[in-house]
């Protein structure tokens, strides 16, 4: 009864230290991203005065045969580069999810020292390339991409 009573305080003060003010995904039709298509997130305006968080989502199938995955990133002001590892070099895959399917949530909040929130838009295009080949024009089982924002009380 003690360790119910102290697991539903933790999972109070837990739920209200964040919320999500922004959620969208974008699936991937067929599960094969091509290198052509750009998945644009139009951000709502948020109060600058708070604290955010941002990360990026990526659904993908333990089928995927790299460790990593790269992506160019263009904000209204920016634009990157990101390399985001999905396994370990023993083929243990980060993230959760049970099954064929995980999900691998890394926090972006700041590309280049830059703020996301300041932007209006962001975009992502897969970026592949492996050995000799000059890039992966279809990266298969990539099922979808999403952005969170969350909202942090002081």
């Amino acid at each position: 009864m003690k360790n119910t009573a102290l697991l539903i305080i933790l999972f109070v003060f837990i739920s209200c230290n964040k919320k999500n003010v922004y959620q969208k995904f974008f699936d991937i039709p067929e599960n094969i991203w091509h290198t052509d298509s750009l998945i644009n997130f139009k951000l709502t305006q948020l109060d600058t005065n708070r604290n955010y968080k941002v990360f990026l989502n990526i659904r993908h199938g333990v089928e995927y045969k790299y460790q990593n995955i790269f992506l160019f990133s263009k904000t209204d002001y920016n634009k990157d580069t990101l390399e985001i590892y999905l396994c370990d070099n023993v083929g243990k895959w980060y993230g959760r999810g049970w099954g064929d399917i995980k999900d691998v949530s890394i926090d972006i909040s700041n590309i280049n020292n830059k703020k996301i929130i300041n932007s209006n838009n962001i975009s992502f295009e897969q970026a592949m390339r492996y050995g000799d080949k000059v890039r992966v024009n279809n990266l298969q089982h990539i099922h979808s991409l999403g952005i969170i924002i969350q909202q942090y009380n002081d």
